[in-house]
């Protein structure tokens, strides 16, 4: 696999899919609206062929549905711990500098 994340835009911009290149035909495939995957094309094409040849509705729809998925939850808690983690990081070094000052 080449890629481990995929990010697809509609053509105004907005987010259709983020997330997981290993999730994205479920999360497609889950679309009562969209066509089935055809498993003679890589899932980015599939993907790219049903965004493009969508009509506005269904392209909204498709925001719609990304922005109320799982997929998108788990990122946006994937992101938050990841900001945490780098919060503790500069407080603990942050310590580690001042308490080094101090003994100089």
């Amino acid at each position: 696999r080449l890629l481990d994340r995929v990010l697809v835009l509609s053509g105004q911009g907005a987010v259709v899919y983020g997330g997981p290149s290993d999730r994205a035909e479920a999360h497609f495939a889950a679309m009562p609206y969209a066509a089935a995957p055809d498993r003679t094309l890589h899932i980015a094409d599939f993907m790219l062929d049903t965004v493009l040849r969508a009509s506005d509705e269904d392209v909204r729809r498709m925001i719609d549905d990304y922005r109320r998925s799982d997929i998108l939850r788990d990122d946006e808690e994937r992101v938050a711990s990841l900001i945490r983690a780098a919060e503790e990081r500069t407080i603990e070094g942050s310590r580690g500098v001042a308490m080094g000052s101090r003994g100089a």
